[in-house]
Formats: structure tokens, C-alpha cells, sequence
């Protein structure tokens, strides 16, 4: 994934290549981006010595209904806010093997490691195997799942689409590559360890469901009503929830020294008083953190010690909130694959990163601090969401996997967000 310097140093290199972008859309926004097909001109800005320049890619895999054959799968490649230029079918390999192992490795994950997850420790098994063992058999699990994924997506079967997407993207592309499925099994899979990803690395996996809406653009009103001086900061709702055992003060703060921010802290708040808040103001992101709770069905954040809800409770007012122009929230905390379940059928949230998995405490403060820096200097979020998570290797010592948690969830039409969006 690469090591710290080189981490730097591409941090910087999107930077600069986001600025000129921007830079290059302001002054010649009738030049028309080239077809996939089509060589880059002298029109873009070069990077890196090279003669190629970023452009802003959108790739869409859509996965769908297992046959006996396969999975069939539908791939469109296109510029960001553009119709797709290209699109393409291909089949992956039915993922029964793969499907296995993912649930032996969730499961042993979340039995070895559940001391400071954020969530209820009464809702994960405990096991009285030595961390040396829990930690080698989690280990070659992880290994036996990396291995798999790759021999999927890099099968006989599905060559044609692989070749498509070699042929048709650059590796200084700035790549989202949206996975479309309905299939939790299949969310649950770390397809980022999918080696493609090492030629692309300014590329991102996006989670999606394989049916949506364009998103709804703020109205005019209501944008109107941001008046300068708040209109030149990005107001964030943060909700602190039940904190018991957990060190949520880390996470404010990290969102206090953010640059150009106008920041509403609830903290335990009963659930009529975060309703409120999102019907009565207009918010940028919306951050929660804090304990979670798991029932068979949903994902429950825990608002206080008495008071816990889902965002099915939040649908009215999260819309609300969205209409608003709400364009991100981040869940740090939770096991995020039944949040996604919520997020699946209630169509409400247009980005939001949460966690795959139970996250440690000092994980979830470590991918805060990590993406937020990134983000809040230009990065788009995307990428600041791939240097955060690959940053968090550097704690897998003590957090064996820390690096597989980070999830970007995301309605394939919304618009790739930047700070300087949010603060216009």
C-alpha cells in the first residue's frame, strides 16, 4: 500500500492535480473531455513528467443475479458528471468459496478482537484463546480472503471487463470504481485488496445498490439562505451518543481544528432534540459518534444510555437535511454493513463512510484524523478516504486489520465532493 513517505507524497500530488483541474474546468469549460477511447491533448494540464494528466473517471460495475453460469455483470466507464462513454458485459464467477471464507473471517474477527470496539462487547462472542493464536488464525483467514478475491476478479470469466478497464482508464486517473449490489454477502468482501488497485492509485472502491434516483440538487431557496459569513464554512452536526468506555472527546476536537467550520455539538442527545436539529438548520456533514447496537434486523446508533435508533427512525428528517444540502455522514462507529442495509432501502444519504466491521476506539480516531486532514487540504473525498485507510496500517500491530474497516458508500450520481465544495 506504501509507505508513509510515498503516502506524502501522493497526498500532495493529488493536490495539486485537484487544483488544476478546477483550474483548467474554470477557463475552458467548453472544451469537451476526451472519449475513453480518444489520446489526451496538450488541452490538460501534465503531472508526474508524464504526457497524461488526471481527469475525474467514473467507473460502474453492476453486479446482478446469480445464474447458473455466473454472476453477470454490466461495466460503464465515463467522466464524472457525464453520461458513460463506454459500457460493456462480462460474467464473475459464482462466489460460493469466497462467500465462505468472508463469513470465517468476520466471524473469528469479531470474536478475537472485541475489547474496545465501538459496540456493546454483550453483542460479540468471547473466546479464551491467547491473542498470539487468535491473532495468526485471523491472519491466515486473511490471507486465504485476499487470495480469493483476487482469483475472482481476476478469472478466465471475467477477463473481458478487467481488459476494459486496463485499456480504458490511465493510473493518474482519479477513478471511482462503484461496485452495484444488492448482495450483503458480496458488500462485505474487502474488495480493495484487489490488486488492480495497485496500478491505479489514485482509484477508490464506492459500495452501491444496484438501483437509484439522481440525487436531488439543494433548491434555490434553500441554498439562498446561507448567507456570508456561514456560507464560506462548512457546518458540521456532530452527535456524540453514548460514550461509555470510549474517548469521543478526541473525536471533537480533531473536528474543532478543522479549517472554515461552523460546528453544532449534541452531545447524548435525546432523539426529539437531534429530530429538531435536522428539520431547523441546513448541515454540510453529519458526524456520529459512539456506541452501536445490533438486533437481528438493523444497525442502532446509541444516542444515550437509555436511547438508541436507526436511521429508519431519521428517514423525514434526513431527507429534510438533504434537500438542505446535506453531503455527507460519517459514522464512525458501528458495524456498518446492516447501517448499509438501512441506507439500501431508505434512499436518504447521498455519501457516507462508515465502518465494515466493529471498530476499535482508537481506530476510529485514527481514520478520523487521517481522512479529515487529507480532505480539509483539497483531496477529494474518494481518495482522502483510500490515503486514511491505508494509513491505518501503521496500526495493525496493535489493531490487526485496522486497514479493512473504512467503507465508502455512495449514490453513483452524486457529484465527487471536495472542501472547497462543501465551503461554496
Amino acid at each position: 500500500m506504501g509507505t508513509p513517505h510515498a503516502i506524502k507524497t501522493r497526498h500532495l500530488q493529488i493536490v495539486e492535480l485537484t487544483k488544476l483541474t478546477e483550474l483548467f474546468a474554470a477557463q475552458s469549460l467548453s472544451s469537451p473531455f476526451p472519449t475513453p477511447c480518444s489520446p489526451l491533448t496538450s488541452h490538460y494540464p501534465t503531472a508526474w513528467g508524464d504526457q497524461h494528466s488526471a481527469r475525474h473517471k467514473r467507473a460502474v460495475l453492476k453486479l446482478g443475479l446469480p445464474e447458473s453460469k455466473g454472476i453477470p455483470v454490466s461495466l460503464q466507464i465515463g467522466n464524472e458528471g457525464a453520461l458513460p462513454q463506454l459500457e460493456t458485459t462480462g460474467w464473475l464467477p459464482l462466489a460460493t468459496e469466497l462467500l465462505v471464507t468472508q463469513a470465517a473471517w468476520q466471524q473469528t474477527y469479531c470474536q478475537n478482537y472485541h475489547q474496545a470496539f465501538r459496540i456493546h462487547v454483550s453483542e460479540v462472542q468471547i473466546t479464551n484463546v491467547s491473542y498470539q493464536e487468535e491473532t495468526e488464525q485471523c491472519r491466515q483467514v486473511h490471507q486465504r480472503l485476499t487470495q480469493q478475491i483476487n482469483s475472482w476478479l481476476n478469472s478466465e470469466l471475467f477477463r473481458p471487463v478487467r481488459e476494459t478497464l486496463l485499456s480504458q482508464l490511465h493510473p493518474t486517473d482519479m477513478i471511482r470504481l462503484v461496485f452495484q449490489t444488492d448482495d450483503v454477502q458480496i458488500r462485505a468482501l474487502p474488495l480493495h485488496v484487489w490488486d488492480w488497485f495497485d496500478r491505479y492509485p489514485q482509484a477508490e472502491l464506492v459500495l452501491s445498490q444496484s438501483t437509484y434516483c439522481q440525487w436531488p440538487q439543494p433548491t434555490a431557496p434553500q441554498a439562498a439562505k446561507r448567507q456570508a459569513p456561514e456560507a464560506a464554512k462548512v457546518k458540521i452536526l456532530a452527535v456524540l451518543g453514548d460514550s461509555q468506555g470510549l474517548d469521543l472527546q478526541r473525536d471533537l476536537d480533531l473536528l474543532r481544528a478543522l479549517p472554515d467550520v461552523a460546528l453544532t455539538c449534541l452531545v447524548e442527545p435525546e432523539r426529539s432534540q437531534l429530530n429538531d436539529a435536522l428539520w431547523e438548520q441546513s448541515w454540510d456533514i453529519l458526524f456520529f459518534a459512539g456506541h452501536s447496537r445490533c438486533t437481528d434486523q438493523t444497525q442502532q446508533l446509541r444516542l444515550n444510555a437509555n436511547e438508541s435508533l436507526s436511521l429508519h427512525d431519521l428517514k423525514h428528517g434526513l431527507r429534510k437535511a438533504t434537500v438542505r444540502g446535506l453531503k455527507l455522514a460519517i459514522f464512525n462507529a458501528c458495524d456498518g454493513l446492516k447501517l448499509l442495509k438501512s441506507l439500501s432501502q431508505e434512499l436518504v444519504l447521498p455519501t457516507t463512510i462508515l465502518m465494515r466491521h466493529p471498530v476499535p476506539d482508537k481506530v476510529a480516531q485514527a481514520f478520523l484524523k487521517y481522512f479529515l486532514n487529507s480532505f480539509s487540504q483539497g483531496i477529494p473525498l474518494h481518495l482522502a478516504v483510500r490515503e486514511a485507510r491505508e494509513q491505518l496500517e501503521g496500526l495493525e500491530s496493535q489493531f490487526p486489520f485496522a486497514s479493512w474497516l473504512p467503507v465508502l458508500w455512495q449514490n453513483p450520481s452524486a457529484q465527487p465532493i471536495t472542501w472547497t465544495h462543501l465551503k461554496s
